[in-house]
């Protein structure tokens, strides 16, 4: 029989059974909370005991710490459901659709994977059985052995988060586990220097015709090639050398008009209707509308040997030359991550390294930190920073002339010292 308090504080009871026929009262006490959270009261081994159990469990509903009513038998598949659903009304960017439909972001698929989530079973494992520091040695651990970036298992520990914090919000948990992730690595993005580009735009030796007006495009104004290779005559205006940026084709939702460098309107050449899109020639078909493009850039740095293919390790980025590994050959362990796997893969500037190449060469011409964002849209300055990595021999040009200013100032200050001391100042 239930043994109530006062109303609104819950009870404590000793279930009851039928055992051939015999009524029959548990030894175990039970506790149950006002939101109707039912629970053993671990240890409890008399009445009073259990009132004590009770209070606990009172207190930490109090705090937003108790367990809500279903959420023993909540599963991954469900939060993954909300999660998913958040991403389609909120219209996230990062959302994405398979061909056969499915809807899925980066980093999503690990999860399914680790939580035991499949088309099969949509339920995948209860969250009552998480384990904070399994997740740690099953999942972190795990996938660095496997040669997996600390950047895309915290990708996919920040998705396990926001699943977290959904549910609290609607209610089904009462409070968040801790999830333990990795630091993010420095974004340090391989980068182009103007005298490197300059040598694609050769005729005889550099990129294929159809691909030279977007990657000038890309290296003059810093835009994702995404969005370049989705932007439409009606956006931009030659005669006044500005266009005006579709905020659904790029991260940060800019929508500022941008000002056009002049190799890029020279690289545009003759506008074309409205609706048609400025870089037709380098799309390619279906979904993937930057595989042409991505696939040209590659072979080009191959070709100038500006990148080429390595062992890399995804926690240091160290790398190591060799030959393309047969397929089933283990994989080469990192000098300085010990245990860790490196991956054979190309290593050098990416069609995304374009971004980073505009960065660095406006930086390069003498244009402050604000000119340059206002040109590239970023709106975090800690990125921002992450892609500029100046050239050595600039940076040693740079010092030199810094030296030679303070020199003739020097001399300057010096000689205005002497014409002071003559006229008696």
């Amino acid at each position: 029989m239930a043994k109530r308090a006062a109303r609104g504080t819950g009870c404590v009871f000793q279930p009851t059974y039928t055992d051939k026929g015999v009524l029959k009262t548990s030894s175990t006490w039970w506790y149950k909370l006002p939101n109707g959270t039912k629970g053993k009261c671990d240890g409890a081994h008399s009445e009073h005991e259990a009132r004590v159990f009770l209070s606990r469990m009172l207190g930490k509903m109090d705090d937003g710490t108790a367990p809500a009513p279903k959420e023993k038998s909540l599963t991954y598949g469900t939060l993954r459901e909300l999660f998913l659903l958040e991403k389609q009304v909120k219209k996230n960017k990062s959302l994405r659709s398979k061909s056969n439909g499915d809807l899925y972001v980066s980093g999503l698929s690990a999860l399914d994977q680790y939580f035991g989530w499949t088309r099969e079973n949509p339920t995948g494992d209860r969250i009552a059985g998480f384990n904070p520091t399994r997740w740690e040695s099953e999942f972190i651990l795990a996938r660095r052995q496997e040669g997996v970036s600390d950047s895309t298992i915290l990708h996919s520990a920040k998705i396990l988060r926001n699943m977290f914090r959904i549910a609290v919000d609607k209610k089904l948990m009462a409070s968040a586990p801790k999830i333990s992730a990795p630091k993010a690595a420095d974004a340090r993005e391989h980068v182009l220097y103007k005298e490197q580009f300059d040598r694609l735009l050769d005729p005889k030796l550099g990129v294929a015709k159809e691909f030279l007006p977007l990657f000038t495009f890309l290296f003059y104004q810093g835009t994702r090639a995404s969005e370049a290779l989705n932007l439409r005559w009606k956006q931009i205006d030659l005669d006044a050398s500005v266009y005006h940026p579709n905020p659904k084709f790029n991260k940060t939702g800019d929508k500022d008009q941008k000002t056009l460098h002049h190799a890029a309107v020279e690289a545009l050449g003759e506008p074309g209707n409205d609706d048609t899109y400025v870089f037709e020639a380098a799309r390619a078909e279906g979904e993937s509308v930057i595989r042409g493009a991505y696939e040209e850039f590659q072979d080009a740095m191959l070709r100038f040997k500006f990148g080429g293919y390595m062992w890399e390790c995804a926690q240091c980025k160290n790398t190591k030359a060799g030959a393309r590994p047969d397929k089933d050959a283990p994989a080469e362990e990192c000098d300085h991550c010990k245990g860790i796997p490196m991956q054979y893969k190309f290593v050098g500037p990416s069609l995304h390294s374009l971004r980073a190449s505009c960065v660095v060469f406006y930086l390069e011409s003498g244009m402050t930190e604000t000119e340059v964002q206002k040109i590239t849209g970023h709106d975090d300055v800690s990125v921002f920073r992450g892609y500029a990595r100046l050239s050595d021999e600039n940076l040693k040009r740079s010092m030199d002339a810094a030296e030679e200013m303070r020199e003739k100032r020097m001399r300057e200050l010096e000689r205005a010292a002497k014409r002071n001391r003559k006229s008696g100042v």
